[in-house]
């Protein structure tokens, strides 16, 4: 039964973050079996996970059950990348994106 549920947490977890992804996709429009089965992992496999803040891992492109161990290296890391992209550039359009996404994560810290 544990090897069932953690098969359920990976899938919830892949999903979740496809799902939001998805939305963010303008030209892709709702799909309404896409949403239930979304309703179906928030009720049964959320053990934990911070679902109100799924936008948030889903620009990061990390899952809501990564460690805050983990989170921590990969938010440094996009600083890091943010910081080389852009040095020069002004391009800060998607650089915003991240470094809300960084800070609402980073908060619980």
């Amino acid at each position: 039964i544990e090897e069932v549920r953690n098969f359920g947490s990976f899938i919830a977890d892949r999903y979740s973050i496809f799902h939001e992804q998805l939305k963010s996709i303008r030209h892709v429009k709702s799909d309404k079996w896409l949403g239930l089965l979304q309703g179906l992992i928030s009720k049964y496999f959320q053990n934990g996970r911070d679902l109100q803040r799924l936008k948030f891992y889903a620009i990061l492109d990390i899952l809501p059950s990564t460690s805050k161990i983990e989170m921590k290296q990969v938010c440094e890391e996009k600083r890091r990348k943010l910081l080389s992209l852009n040095i020069g550039t002004g391009n800060h359009s998607s650089s915003d994106q991240i470094n809300e996404a960084i800070i609402e994560l980073e908060k619980d810290d």
